[in-house]
């Protein structure tokens, strides 16, 4: 889980998605699905993205493939 250490998630998120702000309750919902399943990125079928300041950013999951 790269939120476990700031220099992880540093690694790991990349820049906001313009126009993917969020309300809180959808924070709220992803948040505990990706809880429920053990992951901090998810795929809309052509990027991986995380949740950041309530939008989505881009992340990079392939940096911890090694680990």
């Amino acid at each position: 889980m790269p939120s476990k250490r700031s220099n992880d998630w540093l690694r790991f998120q990349g820049a906001h998605v313009p126009g993917t702000s969020l309300e809180v309750d959808q924070v709220d919902r992803i948040q505990r699905f990706m809880l429920t399943h053990r992951t901090e990125c998810l795929n809309d079928g052509e990027r991986n993205l995380t949740i950041a300041g309530g939008s989505f950013a881009l992340c990079m999951p392939d940096a911890f493939d090694q680990l």
